[in-house]
């Protein structure tokens, strides 16, 4: 290998490095959770039944959505410790918004529930009684979003081809 030819396998992978780390930093940059939102059921509900519960995660400044925040659930208070969540760690799609599954038992009473994204929490309260209304939605299927990320995408392309330079060998004719 020539001199010359080692000089610009160096200058371009030291640019496929650049273009990684910009990738990567990219991906992150400024979204910090300033707000989460809850919703359920706005009814006394019916015992002995699932019930979704959503979250919605916007960021701290712009207000606009987060895709990609993680958000763990809890339960805060329930008068019977049967009930739990069917997903305790979540991810919001490109909307911000995730959902998890509150199994509620029979026991009437108030739930409390809980999702925290970064540093921030909101709770939601909800009530059941033998006689609540049935769970119905007119939401119909959701289809899961693709947690791809494409600064991470990027970032693997640019290695990849680092890689793919490093063992390239020169054929001298």
């Amino acid at each position: 290998m020539t001199r010359k030819t080692a000089i610009v396998r160096s200058l371009v992978i030291a640019v496929l490095f650049t273009v990684a780390s910009a990738a990567v930093a990219l991906a992150y940059s400024g979204q910090v959770a300033g707000q989460i939102t809850l919703s359920g059921p706005s009814f006394t509900i019916a015992c002995s039944n699932n019930w979704y519960l959503f979250a919605h995660v916007t960021e701290a400044g712009t207000g606009s959505p987060i895709e990609g925040q993680p958000v763990a659930w809890s339960i805060v208070s329930t008068p019977d410790p049967a009930d739990y969540l069917v997903d305790t760690n979540t991810v919001t799609d490109h909307n911000g918004d995730t959902r998890t599954t509150l199994h509620v038992t029979g026991t009437p009473g108030q739930r409390t529930i809980q999702a925290q994204a970064d540093t921030q929490t909101g709770r939601f309260t909800l009530d059941c009684e033998a006689g609540g209304l049935p769970p119905t939605s007119t939401a119909g299927p959701t289809v899961p979003d693709s947690p791809m990320n494409y600064g991470l995408l990027l970032a693997a392309f640019a290695v990849l081809s680092g890689l793919g330079i490093l063992t390239f060998r020169f054929v001298r004719r």
